[in-house]
């Protein structure tokens, strides 16, 4: 797998939604809380040797209403989210613009 760690990402914020994708491949996967919070959420890559952040290879970890160290953060019930794919390679300010529009209407239909 093909990883770029050109993130421009705090490793802990306030999302409502996030994608991650490969540059090797022609869409990208998202997730979505459909309910607005205030909670912390936790974006994190790990690598899968030693060298930590800076191993060639690993996995990005992302979560919602989780804070340093993974502490889960989320105690509410009834909190609705959405998993899915966007049929196209994000590598610009346009794709991001388009994909932001994409999700935005998927969480609020």
């Amino acid at each position: 797998m093909s990883t770029s760690r050109a993130v421009v990402l705090k490793p802990l914020d306030n999302w409502q939604w996030a994608y991650f994708g490969d540059k090797e491949t022609d869409r990208v996967f998202f997730v979505a809380q459909k309910q607005k919070d205030n909670l912390i959420d936790h974006f994190a890559y790990m690598g899968d040797t030693k060298e930590g952040n800076e191993a060639s290879d690993g996995m990005v970890v992302f979560g919602f209403g989780r804070d340093k160290g993974a502490q889960p953060m989320m105690t509410q019930t009834g909190v609705n989210f959405t998993i899915g794919f966007l049929n196209r390679k994000i590598v610009s300010s346009e794709d991001h613009e388009w994909g932001r529009e994409q999700i935005n209407k998927k969480i609020n239909d």
